[in-house]
């Protein structure tokens, strides 16, 4: 799904102007609750998804947003309050904190223009620096070669585990949607293999199946609280009104499920291959 820079810096600006709570907030929930966007079908919910990804890595990567907790939660940083506060939106904003900066930098040229003896020695002593950095570096490029000779094999051996390492770290933080879905009211909805179904029922969220016993689980609240559940007829029971995050371990592979919506509208996100945040528990 192809969604562009202007469409992405159209919607950061809504959530920076939107969101009422500096310290806490979600994209979803406030393009959700402000009818910025529908949810109506998987392809609806699919886009929200994706816009939302693009969102978060936008203002993370500029500096405006930070992680607030694991379940999806932000906060402003100083730069992005500046941002907030100056009601610009993100194209004026850039621009004017880019004037601001070459100002600054016309002045810190000026300074050094009119005291020539200072810009004279800081020159000195950054050539010394340099210097110094240079040889030492070439010392140290001496003794590493010193000691590569004679023990290339290890060092082959540890490159390559290192490699694997690396490699299955990247595998096990790369999280992948297996799917987006809506909850029908009163019906079984088969996950995963089949050997698991969800439920919503009245205020419940129901998790059942044939490999119920099989699982590790636990769940928080929308806002993080910790989210307690019971088993009854062979069933796990959550409170759904809470738009509970849940995470399960199931044959080997850790899957989160996500709850967005209000009654009678709730759909489930579902990630597998995630980093556990919450401790899993057996339920049988």
């Amino acid at each position: 799904m192809n969604i562009d820079e202007k469409t992405i810096i159209k919607y950061f600006d809504i959530i920076i102007k939107e969101l009422d709570d500096v310290s806490f907030f979600s994209v979803n929930n406030i393009l959700i609750d402000n009818k910025h966007l529908k949810i109506d079908t998987k392809e609806e919910r699919e886009y929200l998804f994706e816009l939302t990804n693009k969102i978060k890595t936008l203002g993370i990567s500029r500096g405006y947003f930070q992680k607030n907790g694991e379940n999806g939660w932000l906060e402003l940083t100083v730069k992005g309050i500046e941002l907030k506060d100056s009601k610009k939106g993100f194209l004026k904003f850039i621009k004017d904190s880019k004037t601001k900066s070459e100002s600054t930098f016309d002045k810190i040229i000026f300074y050094f223009k009119n005291n020539r003896i200072i810009a004279v020695l800081l020159f000195v002593v950054f050539v010394i620096f340099i210097g110094s950095k240079a040889f030492n570096e070439f010392s140290k490029a001496k003794e590493n070669i010193e000691k590569i000779n004679g023990s290339s094999d290890k060092s082959s051996v540890e490159s390559d585990y290192k490699n694997e390492t690396i490699k299955d770290t990247v595998e096990l933080l790369s999280p992948k949607i297996v799917d987006s879905l809506e909850l029908p009211y009163l019906k079984n909805t088969p996950i995963l293999d089949k050997g698991i179904f969800f439920s919503y029922s009245y205020n419940n969220l129901l998790i059942g199946g044939a490999n119920i016993d099989s699982i590790k689980i636990n769940a928080r609240t929308y806002d993080g609280q910790k989210l307690k559940f019971r088993k009854y007829d062979e069933k796990l029971e959550f409170d759904i009104t809470e738009q509970p995050y849940i995470e399960l371990e199931y044959k080997e592979t850790i899957y989160s499920f996500e709850i967005i919506g209000k009654h009678y509208s709730f759909d489930c996100i579902i990630t597998k291959d995630i980093v556990p945040t919450l401790n899993l528990i057996e339920v049988n």
